[in-house]
């Protein structure tokens, strides 16, 4: 595109005066002259050596796309077009970059990041793969770093959302860019109407993607494990978690060149059904809001020295350990946590499950486990991993007791029911199941 625009040339002054290209003096001659000699600023500002002409290029350049911006963000614009060739002799002519001015506009346009949202489609289903050549993007990523980034990971593997998760200038920033991308025909999403009919479950999953995928969900929460923010509407968090499903479940591993990955990769999907589990209800996922707040305040309030701090540190570095298949650490974390604070059930409930990994401390397994739901009740993980040790215990009654007592908590959880039923507990609750 070309275009040639009396405001450049009439706000160039200005513009030069505003960026400290052109003095007040200067200036002032400069009207004076052109008035006298009828020459134009570019000419006269290059006449008298104020400029070499790459300068007064770039400069020109520089002013010609931020009007260009201004103007792609204006609320009413009026366009017209006249026939003809302009006359640009003696006046101000630059190359302007329009996809440079687009990712510019992106950055604010529109305001609500939703709306990039809307447009892209559906970014936790389909991945992205880069359509252009280093070479055509290599002058856009000097203007916008970010595209160069976002690039060398849209291989066809990972989605939009994971492509954003992936990229250091953080997801809102990331998904503008691509959405930019997209529209210059850089990527291309992997949609099931693309060419390949590909289905995410049908793209290889690579070492790098999932090794980057496990250790992002190293110390983080729900949230951070089913990559959505905190604000996610309950569609996006039943998207995103068929997708890990379809994408990371451990079955698709048990063979092949990452079977030496399948312990820390049935791990990671543990914390996929718990964050989709507690997220996807509605009354778990207040509790769950309410316990980080909670937690952020504490950890904000609490002193260094207090027994309480301590304790959560221990059990916070344990989880982190767990995530990490580091058992033995995990449990001296764990023990040091208990020791400094014994009334905590998640600690006792913890120390249980992965104590309970080893047959020859199952009945010490059994106490912490019993304790921890003495403690609070409410705890469904505890239930359910104290039924399952006591089936492995040889005790299928005790196991069905426990079951029993957990549905008083959760009426209709699909794990504990079907738990019950292949313990032959499943009792008949009306036409319902109520």
């Amino acid at each position: 595109m070309h275009a040639a625009s009396n405001l450049i040339e009439e706000q160039l002054d200005a513009f030069l005066a505003q960026e400290g290209h052109l003095k007040v003096s200067d200036r002032e001659r400069s009207e004076m002259d052109g008035a006298l000699e009828g020459t134009t600023l570019v000419q006269w500002a290059l006449d008298q050596g104020l400029f070499e002409p790459a300068e007064m290029e770039a400069i020109i350049g520089a002013h010609a796309g931020a009007l260009l911006l201004s103007t792609l963000g204006a609320a009413q614009l009026e366009i017209t077009f006249q026939a003809g060739q302009p006359n640009l002799k003696g006046k101000p002519v630059t190359d302007v970059d329009l996809r440079v001015v687009l990712f510019e506009h992106l950055k604010t346009h529109p305001e609500n990041p939703r709306d990039i949202r809307k447009r892209l489609g559906n970014i936790a289903m389909h991945p992205v793969r880069a359509v252009k050549v280093e070479s055509q993007v290599e002058a856009l990523a000097q203007a916008h770093p970010i595209i160069g980034e976002i690039w060398k990971l849209c291989d066809g593997d990972l989605t939009a959302l994971q492509v954003a998760g992936a990229v250091s200038a953080g997801q809102d920033p990331a998904l503008r860019a691509i959405y930019g991308m997209q529209l210059l025909d850089i990527l291309d999403m992997i949609t099931a109407k693309a060419r390949t009919g590909s289905r995410i479950e049908d793209v290889p999953v690579t070492r790098n993607e999932l090794m980057m995928r496990l250790e992002r969900a190293i110390d983080t929460n729900h949230y951070g494990v089913l990559e959505v923010g905190s604000e996610a509407q309950e569609d996006e968090i039943r998207a995103s978690y068929y997708l890990l499903a379809r994408r990371y479940h451990p079955d698709r591993f048990r063979s092949g060149e990452l079977l030496d990955l399948l312990p820390r990769i049935e791990a990671y999907f543990s914390q996929v059904t718990e964050a989709y589990n507690t997220l996807a209800d509605r009354a778990l996922r207040q509790s769950y809001d309410a316990e980080l707040l909670s937690e952020e305040t504490r950890t904000q309030d609490e002193p260094e020295h207090d027994s309480s701090h301590l304790a959560r540190q221990n059990y916070t570095a344990a989880l982190s350990l767990v995530k990490r298949n580091q058992l033995r650490q995990a449990i001296k974390f764990l023990e040091n946590a208990i020791e400094l604070e014994e009334n905590v059930p998640e600690y006792h409930v913890e120390f249980g499950k992965l104590i309970a990994l080893n047959p020859v401390r199952r009945e010490e397994a059994e106490e912490h486990l019993r304790r921890g739901l003495e403690l609070d009740p409410t705890v469904m993980q505890a239930h359910v991993a104290l039924a399952d040790l006591l089936v492995k215990r040889e005790k299928p009654t005790n196991a069905i007791q426990v079951l029993k007592e957990a549905l008083k908590w959760f009426p209709d959880h699909p794990d504990i029911q079907q738990r019950l039923k292949d313990l032959g507990g499943g009792e008949s609750r009306g036409l319902f199941g109520r």
